[in-house]
């Protein structure tokens, strides 16, 4: 993965306020990479683009919310990756 992003870089206040949302509640990180960053969760289920310059900012937040919501998966969903180092 690309170098670890600070939500606080992202230069639109309403998707930077959503990325520090989202990151406040832990087991998420932000590389750098796909169209500006993307997100990947702890357990290994989920990775989110962030768009650098999405046509509707808060549509675009909004959605980053509503699928960082849906992780972490249950440990007995069989998407769920395992992990080890725990």
């Amino acid at each position: 993965m690309g170098e670890e992003l600070q939500p606080r870089s992202h230069k639109d206040k309403v998707i930077r306020d959503a990325l520090v949302a989202i990151m406040a509640n832990g087991g998420w990180k932000l590389h750098k990479g796909a169209h500006w960053g993307l997100l990947t969760c702890d357990a290994g289920c989920h990775r989110i683009s962030v768009s650098g310059t999405p046509r509707v900012s808060e549509r675009h937040a909004r959605d980053l919310l509503r699928e960082a919501r849906t992780c972490p998966l249950p440990d007995d969903d069989p998407r769920s990756v395992k992990r080890t180092d725990v």
